[in-house]
């Protein structure tokens, strides 16, 4: 229940932002904080904290996707006491001390050089640029993500939030194990999965980590909360591996839509395995968040 999942972050942090994609995870999140917020009230506890809900607007990345704006009104609508905030991706070129894809060879100078050398154009003709600039779908996913991240982390900090909370569960962390470590990306699976400091100045907790996909989506339905998800926010297992716009991430999500069905003791033994990864020294010089 919402006590026992988020118990031990009770601390003297005053406000936790919380990265919503209006998927079933992040909403599912949302919704046990809420209640345990409530519950304290309830008790006439002090709750000596604050969530900030943050929503990436991706709009510029994915013209294609819905705009989130109705979902979002129903989310403010059924928890009303918490400040939301959304963001354009394209908010990332603001901040200038920010290394989007330091150490991917790819599209590492791509996306670096709109910040460094500040290129002419709105910040949405930036990302528009360096976005159409990668080839592959792959690449262009997976450069969407890091920005994204980086753009919670500097949002967060900017704020004086020093802890941020995913909803990433037991399922999407292993998904980006496989995934880090198919990307040549391994030594950044540590901060992935770590919980507490991390190398970006602020704390990493995943309170759903040991739920799996399943369960939560199974939650998510008997609450309800599905008039919250959007639509196609769950993983798809009908991706044909050699469709050119399929991507790794993609591909992980459908592999292990069955195994947790099937073998959730190989989804979690998975993340414990790579947990007990360590964050090296000379990684950390990378600023690689995925």
């Amino acid at each position: 229940d919402a006590k026992n999942v988020l118990l031990p972050l009770w601390s003297a942090v005053s406000h936790y932002a919380v990265p919503l994609s209006l998927g079933p995870s992040s909403v599912t999140l949302l919704y046990l904080l809420d209640k345990r917020l409530h519950e304290r009230a309830n008790k006439f506890i002090e709750n000596g904290y604050a969530i900030h809900v943050l929503y990436i607007d991706l709009s510029t990345a994915e013209p294609g996707s819905p705009a989130p704006s109705g979902l979002l009104d129903s989310v403010k609508q059924r928890f009303p006491e918490h400040t939301y905030w959304v963001v354009p991706l394209e908010d990332i070129f603001d901040h200038d001390d920010v290394r989007p894809c330091e150490g991917h060879q790819e599209y590492e100078s791509i996306l670096s050089s709109q910040i460094r050398e500040n290129l002419a154009g709105t910040n949405r003709e930036k990302l528009e640029r360096c976005l159409s600039s990668i080839s592959s779908a792959t690449s262009r996913s997976d450069a969407v993500q890091i920005l994204r991240n980086q753009l919670i982390v500097q949002f967060a900090k900017s704020h004086d939030h020093k802890t941020i909370l995913w909803g990433d569960t037991t399922t999407r962390l292993a998904e980006k194990t496989l995934s880090e470590t198919a990307k040549g990306r391994g030594f950044s699976i540590p901060w992935h999965l770590s919980e507490g400091p991390s190398p970006f100045g602020v704390s990493f907790h995943h309170p759903l980590r040991d739920l799996l996909r399943k369960e939560v989506m199974a939650f998510a339905a008997l609450v309800p909360l599905s008039s919250l998800i959007a639509a196609g926010r769950a993983p798809t297992e009908s991706i044909p591996a050699s469709a050119r716009s399929a991507t790794i991430d993609d591909l992980m999500a459908q592999y292990f839509g069955p195994v947790e069905e099937n073998y959730p003791n190989i989804v979690a033994n998975v993340v414990n395995t790579a947990t007990k990864l360590k964050i090296s020294a000379t990684a950390t010089d990378a600023q690689d968040i995925n």
